[in-house]
């Protein structure tokens, strides 16, 4: 059980990508390459995919990873493409696999064994993760994101 009661059926429990799994979190410092740009982090990598705007793009690829923030705000604002919704979990695997392929962070994956990866979290995402706010008790996470991160482990 975790610190908020959820029940989990795994042996170990990695519920959040700070500090000793800070490098599962998507504002990690990586290269990534999307299309023709490289970005500083598979979060702005993820928001430059959501738009069909170069102009944007372009702006997102001069981001520091430390602004990875400042794109995912934007990310809320821009127009999406029309087929963001279909593609969405496919473009953030391919960014994820891109970024697990580096050494050091393959083998930071390879080292949570068979544990669950879970994003959990308090900015109220139950799609990528699991929020564990009081106000989130009660609905439960898709954690796409860990899910992906499980997978891409169990390919390596």
């Amino acid at each position: 059980m975790n610190f908020v009661g959820k029940i989990v059926n795994m042996t170990k429990l990695i519920n959040s990508f700070k500090d000793e799994y800070e490098e599962f979190s998507n504002f990690y410092p990586v290269k990534i390459r999307y299309e023709t740009r490289t970005y500083n982090s598979v979060e702005i990598a993820y928001v430059a995919a959501k738009t069909k705007n170069q102009r944007i793009r372009y702006e997102l690829s001069q981001l520091k990873a430390n602004e990875s923030g400042k794109a995912k705000k934007l990310g809320r604002q821009i127009k999406l493409r029309k087929d963001w919704d279909l593609m969405k979990n496919t473009i953030m695997r391919t960014l994820l696999r891109q970024k697990f392929s580096y050494p050091k962070l393959k083998e930071k994956l390879l080292e949570t064994g068979d544990a669950e990866l879970v994003e959990g979290n308090f900015w109220h995402d139950n799609y990528w993760g699991d929020c564990l706010c009081p106000k989130c008790y009660n609905i439960p996470g898709k954690n796409y994101l860990g899910k992906m991160l499980m997978e891409i482990r169990s390919t390596l």
